[in-house]
């Protein structure tokens, strides 16, 4: 018994020892790539697109494809991107994190956002930083209607 106490204490030492040192080589704020800059999650200023975000809602609505088969499913849906917003400004290393439902709209909206103009960088402390936004991209079929 007295063996397995002293096991236990010495595995509690030990899970305690990594902890502390996991938590003192972690960033607090930002997500770091060896192969590129910091992406900052949690900038003092968001990136903000040209105009803003109405103008992001029309630039989406302007530029959009909608796919002929969704069309004519009258398949109407939202997908979620995240796009890392560079220092200079443009848009990289765009992913879906929620789907539509449809790999169709899902495509198109990863080519719109990744053919967005330049944004306003997000700051960090006076600077510019990468960071990650997500983008809501909808599809309507009135909007589609409307481009035939």
């Amino acid at each position: 018994m007295k063996k397995v106490s002293i096991l236990i204490l010495l595995l509690i030492a030990v899970f305690g020892i990594q902890n502390s040192f996991a938590q003192k080589s972690h960033h607090s704020g930002s997500v770091h790539n060896e192969e590129t800059d910091t992406i900052c999650t949690s900038p003092d200023q968001m990136p903000k697109f040209p105009g803003g975000l109405q103008a992001m809602y029309e630039y989406i609505d302007k530029n959009m494809k909608y796919p002929e088969s969704a069309r004519k499913d009258y398949v109407q849906g939202r997908t979620y991107c995240h796009a890392v917003i560079n220092k200079d400004g443009s848009v990289s290393d765009v992913v879906v994190v929620k789907s539509s439902g449809r790999g169709d709209l899902d495509e198109e909206a990863v080519r719109i956002v990744s053919n967005m103009p330049l944004w306003d960088p997000a700051l960090l402390e006076g600077k510019e930083v990468r960071a990650i936004c997500t983008i809501p991209v909808t599809f309507r079929i009135a909007s589609a209607v409307k481009k035939k």
